[in-house]
């Protein structure tokens, strides 16, 4: 999608949010169905464009090459966590397992200390959970208001779904985004 068209279609977001068009309906009769029993979910391109219009991503860190949303990415074999961060604006999908959310919401944390470093994360929202209360808590958080419908699945995600932006000059606080009607992009 070219810079013009999301443009537009972010602009065309906005004004139907103004308008109070129900940007956020669940389907009924459709219960959430994963591709497998991973705990990967492949963001929809609507949510990667939005962020991705904001924050200018150069490296997609927890990817593998069938949900990979950026040419530079990191696989599982690659070892994100691994790499150097510095400098860069990292965009994160990341396992929704506890032990990888904690994982890799502190790396995100620890990372963007120094300046430079952006990190935006797409979890679940999970306020029970202590990865939750010691970093996401920390920085800003995008409540996405409606459910979520990952790539290959046929319903929405069972829960709520948060964008959290790290980044040493951010404050704590919290954004709401609508779920826009169904993409038809592929």
């Amino acid at each position: 999608m070219g810079d013009e068209s999301l443009s537009d279609r972010v602009k065309e977001l906005e004004r139907q949010s103004e308008r109070g068009d129900e940007l956020g309906t669940v389907e009924t009769g459709q219960p959430y169905m994963p591709k497998s029993k991973r705990q990967d979910h492949e963001t929809p391109w609507w949510l990667f464009d939005l962020l991705d219009l904001e924050f200018g991503f150069t490296v997609d860190a927890a990817a593998s090459s069938y949900n990979a949303k950026l040419e530079r990415y990191w696989t599982e074999e690659i070892d994100g966590l691994a790499q150097d961060w510095t400098d860069e604006s990292i965009f994160i999908n990341p396992p929704f397992a506890v032990a990888d959310l904690r994982r890799w919401t502190e790396r995100a944390w620890l990372a963007t200390r120094q300046a430079g470093t952006t990190v935006v994360m797409v979890v679940p929202v999970k306020a029970d959970q202590d990865w939750w209360h010691r970093f996401a808590i920390k920085t800003e958080i995008r409540f996405i208001q409606g459910r979520v419908t990952f790539e290959g699945n046929t319903g929405t995600f069972p829960g709520p779904i948060a964008i959290l932006v790290f980044n040493r000059v951010i404050r704590p606080k919290n954004v709401s985004i609508r779920v826009p009607p169904k993409s038809k992009r592929k």
